[in-house]
């Protein structure tokens, strides 16, 4: 299995449906929340997958990734990112909605 559908079946389609069944959440602020938990998810994780990469701490098999990189870090890692956000992120401001 490549990567990206790995992240488009078990991290992607998981955030949609997240985003979708907590949009009443998600109204008026609550995007402006989710925005800013995904920028420091961003912030916090590339520095570290760079130097794991950069290091051979971590390594990506040929073939399993698109190829595409940024900064080291396959694109594939950086949609993980931003879905895992999303999708941890939306049930989170649905929960503090509800407390």
């Amino acid at each position: 299995m490549t990567y990206a559908r790995f992240v488009v079946l078990f991290v992607a389609l998981p955030a949609a449906a997240s985003l979708w069944l907590c949009r009443d959440a998600l109204r008026g602020g609550g995007w402006v929340s989710l925005a800013i938990v995904t920028a420091v998810v961003y912030g916090t994780a590339a520095p570290w997958d760079h130097a794991a990469l950069t290091s051979g701490l971590w390594t990506v098999a040929a073939g399993r990734t698109a190829g595409v990189r940024l900064w080291s870090i396959p694109l594939e890692e950086w949609a993980f990112y931003g879905c895992q956000a999303l999708l941890a992120g939306a049930w989170a401001r649905r929960a503090l909605e509800r407390a």
